[in-house]
């Protein structure tokens, strides 16, 4: 069973992959816009959803591994498949840039860092580096470090999730559309 994943683990990794840096960021964000961006967030919840069956779907149909490469060649040839397999790879770095970014704003909150550059960077750096080194590590390693971050992700939703119920009151909300545009 060495340098496998147990269900457990396998369900941390998806799961971290899902629950990004963004589902943090983003509600501020969007709160600008108004009570719309609630809106939003259910449109896209359930094309989320609907994304998670069609690749459910998929993997019964071709089990072996490669996801959407091998779905993409499977269904329309070699070089659609190269080109998925490139596009994904060119989004995983830029996720990649992203989550280190979004990291870094976590961090300024504890740590002020934001305007000192070198600083910065250096956590930057070593971030990605700690990332780079838990895989490097094996199998094993990845999985345990996606457990613990899962956690260190879920938990915090959860509980405002949970709790946030026993403070909603309607006043809270702003308008539906704050900008006045489409």
């Amino acid at each position: 069973m060495a340098g496998r994943l147990g269900l457990t683990q396998a369900t941390a990794l998806v799961m971290g992959n899902v629950i990004g840096v963004g589902v943090f960021v983003l509600p501020a964000q969007a709160a600008r816009y108004g009570t719309v961006s609630i809106v939003a967030f259910i449109l896209v919840s359930a094309g989320a959803l609907a994304l998670a069956v069609v690749f459910g779907r998929l993997a019964v149909r071709e089990p072996q591994t490669g996801g959407p490469y091998v779905y993409a060649r499977a269904a329309f040839g070699e070089l659609p498949g190269f080109l998925n397999a490139w596009a994904y790879w060119i989004t995983a770095w830029a996720g990649n840039a992203a989550l280190v970014v979004g990291w870094l704003g976590y961090v300024d909150v504890l740590v002020p860092i934001r305007h000192d550059a070198a600083l910065t960077l250096a956590v930057g750096v070593a971030a990605m580096a700690a990332a780079a080194v838990i895989n490097l590590a094996g199998v094993r390693s990845t999985g345990a470090a996606a457990l613990v971050t899962t956690i260190l992700k879920f938990v915090p939703l959860l509980l405002v999730a949970v709790f946030g119920l026993f403070f909603l009151e309607a006043e809270n909300f702003g308008p539906f559309n704050a900008t006045d545009g489409s």
